[in-house]
C-alpha cells in the first residue's frame, strides 16, 4: 500500500502595490500535488468573494426561447431509445418527475440525459431529497441496462451535472448527463494509473486520513465528505462511498444519502453567493482499489459586469487547476451545514 503525502511548494512574488501606496508586498502561490494522480493545482492568495449573478435574468432569457424538456413538448422533440437496444418499451425511462432520454448530441457510445423535474427552473434552495433521489435512481437504472448489454466493453461510467449556464448548462431546466464508455476520460485514466501505483483503496484511506482534520466536512451515512487537498476547481468537494467498489454496488439508501448531502452543499453554495456548479459521480469497473466517489465544484463569473469566466489559459492550455479559495477555509464553512440536523 502506498503512503498518502500532501506535498506543496510555495512561490513568493514581490512587487510594489499601488493599492497600498506602492508599498512592497509579498503574494504567495501554493502549488499542491494530488497524492494519487500527481496532478498539480495552484491556490492563489486572492481574497476573492463571488458576486451572486442575476439568476432571475438568466431564467427569463431561457424562458423566452425554446425548451425541449418542457412537459408539453418533450414527447414530440426529445429522442427515443431503440427498444431492441435499451429495452425501454416506451423509448424512454421515467421515475417520478425524472425522465431519461438519449442525448441528441451524444458524447460517447452510450450517452443519455435525465430531466430532473417538470419545472423548468429549480433554484439551489428548491431541490428536495425526493426529486434528487428519483433522478439518481433513474440514472442508475439506465446505466444498469447498459451494463447488462455491453458490460464487457464499457468499464467507465459517470453521472454528470452542469447546473445553470455558468457551468456549461445549455438549458436552465435541470438535467443530468450520463455516459458509459469503453474509453476512460483523462480523469479516470489518471485515477486508474494512480491506484495501480498506490496499491490499495486510496479513496477510503484518504477519507480516514482526513477525518477530523481541517479539510474534513462530515459524514452522511456511508459517504465521507471533504475538500480536496489539490482542488480540481476553485472549490472541490469530494464525497467517498465507503466500501463501494462498483457504481452498481450503490443502494437506494446510498443514493438517498447522496441526495441529502447535496441539499446541504447547495445550502452552502447559496449562502456563499454561488449559483452554479459542476458535478460528477464516477464508476470504474474492475479496477483494483477503486471506490466510488463524486466531486462538486461551484462555478462563477470573476466579473458579472464583464461576464469574465472563472476558467482561463491555465485550465485550458496547461491542464492545471487554479483555485481562489483555500480548501481548508471552504471545509470550515461547509462543515457547519453538515453539523446541522
Amino acid at each position: 500500500m502506498g503512503r498518502i503525502e500532501f506535498r506543496v511548494e510555495r512561490e513568493v512574488c514581490r512587487f510594489l502595490d499601488p493599492t497600498r501606496n506602492f508599498e512592497p508586498v509579498e503574494k504567495t502561490t501554493e502549488i499542491r500535488r494530488d497524492p494519487l494522480t500527481e496532478r498539480s493545482s495552484r491556490i492563489l492568495d486572492m481574497g476573492f468573494s463571488p458576486e451572486k449573478p442575476d439568476v432571475e435574468a438568466m431564467v427569463e432569457r431561457f424562458r423566452s426561447g425554446f425548451n425541449p424538456f418542457a412537459p408539453d413538448k418533450r414527447d414530440d422533440v426529445t429522442p427515443k431509445f431503440l427498444e431492441e437496444v435499451e429495452g425501454f418499451p416506451a423509448g424512454r425511462l421515467s421515475r417520478g418527475e425524472a425522465l431519461v432520454v438519449p442525448n441528441l448530441f451524444p458524447y460517447d457510445r452510450y450517452s443519455a440525459v435525465t430531466v430532473l423535474s417538470d419545472s423548468d427552473f429549480v433554484p439551489l434552495d428548491g431541490f428536495s431529497e425526493g426529486l434528487l433521489l428519483d433522478a439518481f435512481g433513474a440514472d442508475m437504472e439506465y446505466l444498469r441496462r447498459v451494463r447488462e448489454r455491453d458490460g464487457n466493453a464499457c468499464r467507465h461510467y459517470s453521472i454528470n451535472w452542469n447546473y445553470m449556464p455558468l457551468a456549461g448548462g445549455s438549458l436552465v431546466h435541470p438535467h443530468h448527463q450520463l455516459i458509459a464508455s469503453p474509453t476512460p476520460t483523462n480523469y479516470l485514466r489518471d485515477v486508474e494509473a494512480g491506484l495501480a501505483a498506490y496499491g490499495g483503496r486510496y479513496f477510503g484511506d484518504l477519507a480516514e486520513a482526513e477525518e477530523g482534520g481541517e479539510r474534513w466536512v462530515g459524514r452522511e451515512g456511508g459517504i465521507s465528505w471533504l475538500t480536496a487537498w489539490a482542488p480540481m476547481g476553485h472549490i472541490d468537494v469530494l464525497g467517498v462511498f465507503a466500501g463501494r467498489a462498483s457504481l452498481f454496488d450503490l443502494t437506494d439508501e446510498d443514493l438517498a444519502e447522496l441526495s441529502r448531502s447535496l441539499l446541504r452543499i447547495f445550502a452552502y453554495l447559496d449562502a456563499e453567493g454561488f449559483a452554479s456548479f459542476n458535478f460528477a459521480l464516477y464508476g470504474l469497473e474492475g479496477t483494483e482499489g477503486f471506490e466510488v466517489h463524486c466531486r462538486l465544484s461551484p462555478r462563477f463569473l470573476l466579473s458579472n459586469t464583464l461576464g469574465t469566466s472563472d476558467i482561463n489559459y491555465f485550465e485550458i492550455s496547461h491542464s492545471e487547476s487554479l483555485a481562489f479559495f483555500f480548501p481548508e477555509a471552504a471545509a470550515g464553512a461547509l462543515r457547519g451545514h453538515f453539523e446541522t440536523t
